[in-house]
C-alpha cells in the first residue's frame, strides 16, 4: 500500500503535474495582461483584442487541420518499433503539409481584408505561426518530449504577452490594440524559435531516409481528432469569436474575463485526471473492474472537494477581483459564479471522456462532440443576439452539460462503467477508499 500511495504522489507531483502548472502560471500571466490593458486602453479595447486573439487561434486549428494529432500515434510507434525513416518523413509532410495550408489561409484572409486594419493584419500574420507551434507541440509529443513542446506554449507565449503589454504602457500609457496584437506576433514568434531549438537535438538524431507512404492516414486521422481539439481546447475562443458578432466591444471583454476567471478552477480537475489516467488505462487494460471502480471513486472525491472549495473562494473573492480589471466590469460576479459552474458539471458526471478515449471505439466522442458544437455555436450567437452575456453564459453551461451527461451514459450502457459523482461517493461510503480492490 505504501508503494501505491508513493506512486500516486509521484504521479501527482510529476510531468502532469509540471504541465498544469506551466498552464496555470501562463494562464495566469494572461489574466495579468488583460487586466494590464482593460485598466488602460479600456474594455473596448479589450474586446477588440480578444475577438482577434480568438479568431487567429481558430485561424491557426485550421491552418494545421490538426494533422499534429497524428504524431502522438504514428510518431511514437515508428520510433519504438525501429522505423525512424517513418518518423522522419511524418514530420517533413506535416512540416510541408502546414506551411503551405496556413500560409494559403491567411494570404486569402489578408487579400480579402483590405489591408485596412493594422490591427487585423497583424493578427492574421500570427496565425501561421500559431499553426506552427501546434505542430511543434504535436512532434515533441512523438519524441516524448513533452515539456520542449508545451511550455513555450503554455507559459512563455503569455509570459511575453504580459511583459510587452507592460512596456506598452510604459511607453504610451494607453495600448492600442494594434499594439497588443504586434506584442503577440512578437510572442509566437518566440515560440516557435524556442520550440525548434528544444527540438533541434531529437530531429539532427533521425538520419534514416523520410517514408512518407503514410501521409494521407496522417491527414485523416488529425480530421476525426479536429472537433475534440475545436470543442475540448478551443471552446472558449469559439464563444468568444461568435459572440463577436453579436456583442458590443466592451461586453465581449466583460466575457472573455468571465470565462477566462471561471477556467481557473478546472486547472485542478485536470491535474486529477492527468495523475489518474495511467491507472485507468491500466486498470482497463487489465480488465480489473474492481480497480477501475477504486479509482474512479478516489479520483471524483478529490476533484470534489477541490472544485467546492475553488467555488466558495470564488463567490468570496469575486467582487474584488473583478474591481480589479476596472469599474466597468464590477457588475459580473453573478455571471461569473454562473459560469464556474462548469468545473462542477465535469466534477459531477466524472471523466468518462477519458474512458471512452482508452477504450477501442474512441470514434464513439465524435457524434457527440458534433451536437455540443451545434448547441456552443448556435446558443452562443442566438443567446447573445436576444439575452447578451447571460444568453451566451447559458449556451456555453448548455454545450457543458450535454457533453458531460452524454459521455457518462455512453461510458456506462456501453462500456459498463458508470464514471458519476453518483456512483463515487456510494463506492466512498460503502469502503474506505484506503483499501486495495481485491
Amino acid at each position: 500500500m505504501t508503494d501505491e500511495r508513493a506512486s500516486l504522489l509521484r504521479a501527482l507531483l510529476g510531468v502532469p503535474a509540471f504541465l498544469v502548472a506551466a498552464r496555470l502560471g501562463g494562464a495566469f500571466a494572461g489574466m495579468l495582461a488583460l487586466m494590464l490593458l482593460t485598466q488602460t486602453a479600456g474594455a473596448a479595447v479589450a474586446g477588440q483584442v480578444a475577438a482577434l486573439i480568438s479568431a487567429t487561434m481558430l485561424l491557426a486549428l485550421a491552418g494545421t487541420l490538426n494533422i499534429e494529432a497524428g504524431a502522438v500515434r504514428f510518431m511514437v510507434q515508428a520510433l519504438d518499433q525501429g522505423r525512424p525513416g517513418e518518423a522522419r518523413g511524418f514530420i517533413r509532410f506535416s512540416r510541408r503539409f502546414v506551411l503551405a495550408l496556413s500560409l494559403t489561409l491567411t494570404a486569402t484572409l489578408w487579400a480579402l481584408s483590405g489591408h485596412q486594419n493594422p490591427a487585423l493584419t497583424l493578427a492574421l500574420f500570427s496565425a501561421p505561426l500559431i499553426a506552427w507551434s501546434r505542430l511543434g507541440a504535436g512532434l515533441s509529443m512523438g519524441f516524448s518530449r513533452v515539456l520542449a513542446g508545451a511550455i513555450p506554449r503554455t507559459f512563455l507565449r503569455q509570459a511575453f504577452l504580459l511583459a510587452g503589454t507592460a512596456l506598452l504602457v510604459m511607453l504610451n500609457g494607453t495600448p492600442t490594440a494594434a499594439g497588443v496584437m504586434a506584442v503577440y506576433f512578437g510572442a509566437n514568434l518566440l515560440v516557435v524559435a524556442a520550440q525548434y531549438l528544444l527540438l533541434r537535438p531529437s530531429e539532427k538524431a533521425l538520419t534514416a531516409p523520410p517514408e512518407q507512404n503514410a501521409a494521407p492516414a496522417w491527414v485523416r486521422h488529425g480530421l476525426t481528432l479536429g472537433l475534440n481539439v475545436l470543442y475540448l481546447e478551443y471552446a472558449i475562443h469559439l464563444t468568444i469569436f461568435i459572440a463577436a458578432f453579436v456583442l458590443a466591444p466592451a461586453d465581449l471583454a466583460r466575457l472573455d474575463v468571465a470565462l477566462k476567471i471561471a477556467a481557473f478552477l478546472k486547472f485542478t480537475s485536470i491535474a486529477v485526471n492527468q495523475a489518474f489516467m495511467p491507472r485507468f488505462s491500466a486498470a482497463m487494460g487489465m480488465g480489473d473492474r474492481g480497480a477501475l471502480t477504486r479509482w474512479l471513486a478516489l479520483s471524483g472525491v478529490i476533484k470534489l472537494i477541490t472544485t467546492l472549495t475553488g467555488l466558495a473562494a470564488l463567490a468570496i473573492a469575486a467582487p474584488a477581483l473583478l474591481r480589479l480589471f476596472g469599474p466597468e466590469f464590477a457588475m459580473l460576479t453573478p455571471l461569473l459564479i454562473f459560469l464556474a459552474l462548469e468545473p462542477l458539471i465535469a466534477t459531477a458526471f466524472g471523466p468518462a471522456a477519458n474512458i471512452i478515449t482508452l477504450s477501442t471505439r474512441p470514434s464513439t466522442l465524435l457524434p457527440v462532440l458534433a451536437v455540443t458544437l451545434l448547441v456552443l455555436a448556435s446558443g452562443t450567437w442566438l443567446g447573445g443576439l436576444h439575452y447578451g452575456l447571460w444568453g451566451i453564459a447559458t449556451a456555453f453551461l448548455a454545450a457543458a452539460l450535454i457533453w458531460a451527461t452524454s459521455l457518462a451514459h455512453i461510458a456506462k450502457t456501453r462500456f459498463g462503467t458508470d464514471t458519476t459523482l453518483l456512483a463515487s461517493l456510494r463506492y466512498a461510503l460503502a469502503r474506505p477508499l484506503k483499501e486495495s480492490p481485491t
